[in-house]
């Protein structure tokens, strides 16, 4: 398993043998964004299957619209930390450690008393 925040289908799609899970989740948040192009979950989340899938230039595209479209947090501000923290990850993917702490920097601020996971070669980094 890769991630353990925030979603229940991003827990379940990094198992083995839930390709299927993935593919409607991923329909689901299609979906989602076409009936309501203005939803940042739904980016967000789409943005986590991509990263979880490796597509990660994809993710950060979705994980930047879902940031742009809430841009105060209006959904409550956890939309808009949970695209900074896991496109955090994603930079980190990516080796782009620089951008990576920028987005996780972000993260405390809208959430000072947050967890971080971040996955490394040896399991997790919880802070």
């Amino acid at each position: 398993m890769k991630k353990v925040f925030p979603f229940l289908f991003v827990i379940l799609s990094c198992s083995e043998g839930h390709q299927e899970l993935v593919d409607k989740k991923l329909a689901e948040c299609t979906t989602a964004i076409r009936l309501d192009p203005d939803d940042a979950c739904a980016y967000a989340e789409r943005g986590s299957i991509y990263d979880d899938l490796g597509k990660y230039n994809i993710a950060i595209a979705d994980f930047t619209t879902a940031i742009r479209l809430d841009p105060d947090g209006a959904d409550g501000s956890f939309c808009k930390m949970h695209a900074y923290h896991s496109r955090g990850i994603t930079y980190m993917n990516l080796g782009e450690y620089n951008t990576a702490i920028a987005d996780f920097t972000t993260y405390f601020k809208l959430n000072p008393d947050g967890l971080v996971h971040i996955p490394t070669e040896g399991g997790h980094i919880i802070n």
